[in-house]
């Protein structure tokens, strides 16, 4: 197809979208072709959060991007949850996202959310580059709270930052107690930060 169709073959947005989904090895070279075909005219907020998304390729395909699209990669609120989403390389992808874009990156309550779904090392990248500046809500640390995988050390993360100013509500607490897997850690982290304050009701 590369050699016999060239610039003839027929590539829209859904074509590139799904070679930055491609976890293969042969992706980034399939990519790197469609922008060697019809240029970057075809890199939407959709390719940037496939990319993002992608568990096998998504640094790769993020470096590509940029080299692209420096300037105007349209890297939105979507894209950063997309890849707060990925447990597999989503810290990764939030470092290069931060190394190009620093303080500009729209990181909202709902990235925070997403991101205390995911892993600790995510949670740390965001805390260590906006501080307490991070917009953690309460809905941010019950999700931590129910977070089976990582929930222990995302709250620890939480607590050191904003100590007594951590947004902890009775929902929270409620959370943590029916976390299975580490429920009793979190209780005794919230419970030793917060003592008789902890919001728990008769």
């Amino acid at each position: 197809l590369i050699q016999y169709r060239g610039r003839g073959l027929p590539i829209s947005e859904e074509v590139v979208k799904a070679a930055a989904e491609n976890t293969e090895l042969s992706g980034s070279m399939i990519l790197e072709f469609l922008f060697k075909c019809k240029g970057d005219s075809l890199v939407s907020e959709e390719v940037v959060k496939a990319a993002a998304r992608n568990p096998a390729n998504g640094v790769k395909f993020m470096g590509i991007l940029f080299k692209r699209r420096w300037e105007d990669l349209p890297v939105t609120e979507e894209v950063i949850k997309a890849a707060a989403g990925n447990e597999t390389c989503g810290t990764e992808i939030l470092s290069v996202l931060f190394r190009h874009r620093r303080g500009s990156l729209p990181i909202s309550k709902n990235v925070v959310i997403t991101a205390a779904k995911n892993t600790e090392s995510f949670v740390r990248c965001l805390l260590r580059h906006r501080g307490k500046r991070l917009p953690v809500s309460e809905e941010a640390v019950k999700t931590a709270a129910a977070n089976t995988k990582a929930g222990d050390a995302i709250i620890d993360c939480f607590l050191e930052l904003f100590e007594k100013n951590l947004p902890v509500s009775e929902g929270a607490v409620r959370a943590a107690a029916a976390n299975t897997m580490l429920g009793d850690v979190i209780i005794e982290s919230l419970f030793r930060h917060r003592g008789k304050m902890l919001p728990v009701s008769d």
